[in-house]
């Protein structure tokens, strides 16, 4: 039986799919021991004629309709929460830098990186300039002539 309540609807399942809170077996008993005389007189009035039976309805109705609203807010509420979350750990300990066109910038050579020995080859390129950033900050690099020249004979072009 799903009658924990949730974080994001603040309801318990069990509630919004039926429209009442779950009794448990203890609370059965409970009630069995206490209020057994009273709760069938209350069973056998409230379905007495139509008109209480539809009342009982239309109260069940709006309760319901009212619930499902605060639902929707407190689902809202809980996406904007975790979106916030998200985008603070997301942005944690990420650096971002400021280009322009024309601004020279260094490329780290990751060649370097998992590679045994090794330990003076250069870190870094010569400066290159940034001749093109688009939408989505990708930056296009000029690179020197020389530069063309050993990638040619590299294979790499």
């Amino acid at each position: 039986m799903r009658a924990q309540k949730q974080a994001a609807t603040k309801y318990s399942p069990f509630l919004l799919m039926f429209g009442w809170h779950p009794r448990t077996p203890i609370e059965m008993e409970e009630e069995d021991e206490t209020l057994e005389e009273t709760a069938n007189i209350k069973e056998e009035a409230i379905f007495e004629s139509d008109a209480d039976m539809d009342r009982m309805v239309a109260n069940r109705d709006t309760f319901m309709t009212r619930v499902d609203q605060q639902v929707q807010q407190n689902v809202l509420e809980a996406q904007a929460k975790q979106q916030e979350q998200f985008a603070k750990q997301k942005s944690k300990g990420v650096k971002v830098f400021q280009f322009s066109i024309g601004d020279l910038v260094l490329q780290k050579v990751m060649k370097n990186v998992g590679r045994k020995g090794g330990k003076l080859d250069a870190l870094w390129t010569d400066p290159d300039r940034i001749v093109d950033i688009d939408d989505h900050q990708r930056i296009a690099l000029e690179y020197p002539a020389e530069d063309w020249a050993t990638l040619k004979g590299e294979g790499a072009i």
